[in-house]
């Protein structure tokens, strides 16, 4: 994959073996995930979170880089990182016909209006607090998340007057009880927000706590290339002539997945791959167990092995 020097294959060797130790099925629930925006041309970004973990932002400032989160946080008093829960979320619910897991049906991997890849890590190192909208400022150590939804904040505030009972007594007498139909509360008492809002975590999560890697195989076509489309449909005679493009366009991606593609070469799929695991590659020399496996948003591994995701769920690898 890349130019072995002396050692480097053993190296190699390493990482493959630390990545394989976390492989497993992506759409199990409990498994955060964060998307994290980037050009098609650099992954920089993603450079940048596999060496400082996952930031998020103070207040209103966007990270930049660890120094410059680490000296808002100390002055600001508080930050958030936001992510999203596998099996939480309101708005995946699978369409017919849709292979995807959860992750590439969430908010984040459908808009794909720059290239996204989501870093998964493990929830369980952190307490779930009520939900709020309106960023509570948690101690900087506390380890604690909830969910950013102002619609489930609006369901707790109802079970409250409900019950009669504190936010922490709603959250730990709930479970396992009915108290009617909330949308955005289950009835375990756990927040079930939009994938566009999801959680929100204090303080950061470091790159130790990474799980596993899922990239975006589709993409936004060109204006020109969506004109062509319906020029076809025009001269066909589906599309009324005389018909403004650029409004056909519009109502069209307001509706739907008009002018999004999906990549399914697995020669395109595998080089994606293999361009993520050569930052991490540079990233993890001096630290090969911190290397993490490679997805897709259908749940196949492309690194550090190719294997359909029916085997990871079987666990069959």
């Amino acid at each position: 994959m890349w130019g072995e020097s002396r050692g480097e294959g053993e190296l190699l060797s390493r990482e493959r073996e630390a990545a394989m130790r976390k492989a497993g099925d992506i759409d199990t629930p409990g498994i955060g995930y964060s998307f994290i925006h980037h050009s098609d041309q650099s992954l920089d970004v993603l450079r940048r979170t596999l060496k400082d973990g996952l930031l998020g932002f103070a207040d209103s400032d966007k990270v930049r880089s660890r120094t410059t989160w680490a000296n808002a946080t100390r002055d600001e008093g508080t930050n958030v990182a936001y992510f999203n829960i596998v099996g939480r979320a309101q708005d995946t619910v699978r369409a017919k016909g849709d292979a995807r897991r959860e992750i590439g049906r969430s908010r984040y991997a459908r808009d794909v209006s720059s290239s996204r890849t989501a870093v998964l890590f493990d929830v369980g190192r952190y307490t779930e607090e009520a939900p709020s909208w309106r960023h509570v400022r948690d101690r900087r150590d506390s380890r604690t998340y909830r969910a950013d939804d102002y619609r489930a904040e609006e369901d707790l505030r109802r079970r409250i007057e409900t019950t009669g009972s504190s936010k922490r007594n709603v959250l730990q007498r709930l479970r396992g009880r009915l108290w009617g139909k909330f949308e955005f509360i289950d009835d375990e008492g756990r927040a079930r927000p939009d994938s566009e809002f999801g959680f929100t975590l204090s303080h950061r999560v470091p790159s130790r706590n990474f799980t596993g890697i899922v990239f975006q195989e589709s993409h936004q076509l060109s204006q020109e290339h969506m004109y062509e489309i319906l020029r076809r449909e025009i001269r066909s005679g589906d599309l009324a002539k005389g018909t403004d493009l650029d409004k056909e366009i519009a109502a069209r991606q307001q509706g739907g997945f008009f002018g999004i593609t999906l990549e399914t070469d697995p020669a395109a799929l595998r080089a994606r791959a293999e361009s993520i695991a050569a930052v991490m590659h540079e990233e993890y020399q001096g630290n090969p167990d911190r290397c993490l496996p490679i997805y897709d948003t259908f749940g196949n591994m492309w690194w550090p092995k190719e294997i359909p995701y029916q085997d990871l769920k079987r666990k069959d690898f």
